[in-house]
């Protein structure tokens, strides 16, 4: 559906020369943490009629290139360029984090990114676009580059429904799963750690989040995703390094993993009804 703007925007255009400021929400999926910059020098405070009424908009230069409109399957793309500045985020400890820090760390992974017009002489404001950040960005000391695809990329994805396989279909809590991640999520602190550990979390049988994921919700890794590679009570390790070592106090979210077998299915999940593997086919060595 072509996109339609408002008589009072449409009215401001026709006019004088405007000055256009863009405006960018963007929304870290993970933690419901919303950032809303501004494309000028000085903060705005703006009503984008998004129900949330007027809110603080903080400057930070957005400079991005042409925007690839594709007339088939393909969905649009489009790269942008942000300084290394200082983000202000409320609601962790800390409040300030550096642009680069915040993508090294993952912590833009996935995030949606909602771009406005606002017309600064007439207040008019307008929606222009819906981006998904996607891809391994480009860092440097200066400053970041973030490679956008319009939010119809879900839609151009591959993936089969089903596969006969002995393993489930489902993704841990998805619709199909039918489990509630919030049921299983463990919010706590760390006691210490390196980059590869943490520690504390005492109070499950060993195993228990081997293959989950944890979540830094604070800290200098706040927005770090990890798998974890094994679990013991008080002792955490890591698939992978963090880039800053877990200190005492770091706030963290953790989910167990699922082998995606019955066993674990029924016996971890109590959740044999949704269970959609095919464990009862002959496998590959015993058709060979």
């Amino acid at each position: 559906m072509p996109k339609t703007a408002s008589v009072g925007f449409t009215a401001a255009m026709q006019g004088e020369e405007r000055r256009i400021i863009e405006l960018y929400h963007w929304q870290l999926i993970p933690w419901g943490i919303e950032i809303r910059t501004a494309n000028h020098e000085l903060g705005l405070v703006v009503d984008v009629a998004d129900g949330y009424g007027p809110q603080e908009w903080q400057p930070l230069t957005v400079v991005h290139d042409t925007v690839h409109t594709q007339a088939n399957l393909e969905v649009d793309r489009v790269n942008i360029t942000i300084p290394n500045a200082i983000a202000q985020i409320s609601g962790v400890t800390p409040t300030t984090y550096e642009v680069a820090q915040l993508v090294m760390n993952g912590a833009l992974d996935g995030a949606e990114i909602i771009v406005y017009l606002y017309d600064l002489d007439g207040g008019n404001t307008f929606h222009h676009s819906t981006w998904r950040v996607e891809g391994a960005p480009s860092v440097t000391r200066a400053q970041v580059v973030l490679h956008l695809q319009s939010e119809f990329a879900l839609l151009a994805r591959e993936v089969p429904r089903t596969i006969v396989a002995e393993q489930c279909n489902n993704q841990l809590f998805d619709g199909h799963c039918g489990l509630v991640e919030a049921a299983f999520q463990v919010l706590d602190t760390a006691t210490g750690g390196t980059v590869s550990e943490l520690y504390g979390l005492t109070d499950h049988p060993p195993g228990w989040f081997d293959n989950g994921e944890i979540l830094f919700t604070t800290g200098n890794n706040f927005g770090a995703r990890r798998f974890i590679h094994k679990y013991e009570p008080g002792w955490v390790t890591f698939l992978s390094p963090l880039r800053y070592p877990v200190v005492a106090g770091d706030a963290f979210s953790i989910v167990p993993g699922c082998a995606k077998t019955v066993e674990v299915c029924d016996l971890k999940f109590n959740n044999l009804d949704h269970f959609r593997g095919y464990p009862y086919i002959p496998s590959v060595e015993s058709i060979v």
